[in-house]
């Protein structure tokens, strides 16, 4: 019985178009970003620590992101533009995949190339220093990430997105709503306050110097190499 309210359910969703009103998609929108940047965040720590091990033969656990919470800005920007971009394709699952391996993959490269060139050769990420590549360009997206980045789409239209509208109708409305805008308030005015306040203003405290002090250790990439072409 339960397999087979699981498969109506399922055919419903990828063939119905579902109704809520503004505030649930914004509250349904903001917890995908949340849950995919703290997502994101479990996998980059866990992934160097096997990288430190396998790299560099140390056995050492790192804080990654910019915020003071668990959680990684460009996993929840990169899942809710996959949902945007291919929700309205959902019954066709290998354009699902092909439209979101594209767009997040140039996402990537772009994002990591304007960082570096208008930055002075600062690097927030490089995978000429990582393993399991499987090739990669310039230090700014590489094949693993490709893959990953393919299966992101299927992953957030048919997995995750699907789960958080579940939890919009059976939750008491209100209660929905209340963690939805309160947990979303959270992140994006931590990721807020350390990615642009404090770019405008310096000398408040942030969140890698907050954790620094406490002996937190950060990932370190090799800055100012040579990427595409040289820097002036």
């Amino acid at each position: 019985m339960a397999k087979g309210n699981f498969k109506r359910r399922y055919k419903n969703y990828i063939n119905s178009d579902i109704s809520f009103d503004k505030k649930t998609w914004v509250a349904i929108v903001l917890l995908l970003f949340v849950s995919m940047a703290v997502l994101g965040f479990i996998v980059e720590i866990n992934f160097y620590h096997i990288n430190s091990i396998i790299r560099d033969g140390k056995d050492m656990w790192f804080w990654r992101g910019s915020a003071f919470g668990p959680w990684i800005d460009i996993y929840g920007i990169g899942a809710v533009a996959a949902f945007a971009l291919t929700y309205k394709f959902r019954k066709k699952p290998w354009l699902v995949l092909i439209i979101s391996g594209v767009v997040l993959s140039l996402m990537e490269l772009i994002a990591g190339m304007a960082i570096y060139y208008l930055d002075n050769g600062r690097r927030e990420w490089n995978y000429n220093e990582e393993i399991w590549t499987l090739g990669n360009i310039g230090g700014f997206i590489c094949g693993r990430n490709i893959i990953a980045f393919s299966l992101a789409g299927p992953f957030v239209v048919y997995l995750v997105v699907p789960a958080i509208m579940r939890l919009a109708k059976k939750m008491n409305r209100k209660v929905f709503l209340g963690i939805a805008y309160v947990l979303g308030a959270i992140c994006i005015g931590d990721i807020f306050y350390n990615d642009i306040i404090h770019t405008l203003f310096p000398q408040c405290p942030k969140a890698s110097h907050f954790y620094k002090q406490y002996g937190f250790k950060f990932v370190k990439f090799t800055q100012h190499d040579k990427a595409f072409w040289k820097l002036k």
